[in-house]
């Protein structure tokens, strides 16, 4: 029994599947750096205009 000849057809869907969540994760983590970095930055510009 070749199992190669088998499975072929359902490793795309698979692939497919992953690749979307893997893509989600990627904008969801890219999403939270956003929302973490611009309060930080927003401080930052405010805390050197108050220095200055």
């Amino acid at each position: 029994m070749n199992q190669s000849s088998g499975n072929p057809p359902d490793y795309p869907y698979i692939q497919r599947f992953f690749w979307c969540l893997f893509q989600r994760r990627w904008i969801l983590v890219m999403s939270w750096q956003v929302l973490l970095l611009l309060p930080a930055t927003l401080s930052g510009i405010t805390i050197m205009r108050l220095r200055s």
